[in-house]
């Protein structure tokens, strides 16, 4: 639920795009084991939504979905 709640966040589907509240919502989903929400969590390090660009952290949450 987390996870597609990010998602809708992230898009602005039926809510505005919201970067923090996007990153907020896939870590607490990633912290539970979430593995699509651990990939986003990744991609919003990299990219520096919802919070700055983080190239290690990026890589490290890339890690764990292997």
């Amino acid at each position: 639920m987390l996870f597609q709640l990010g998602y809708c966040y992230r898009h602005g589907i039926e809510t505005e795009k919201g970067g923090v509240k996007t990153f907020e919502l896939y870590k607490k989903a990633a912290e539970k084991g979430q593995i699509d929400s651990i990939y986003q969590l990744g991609c919003c390090y990299e990219n520096g939504i919802g919070s700055e660009k983080n190239e290690l952290k990026h890589l490290n949450y890339m890690k764990k979905q292997l």
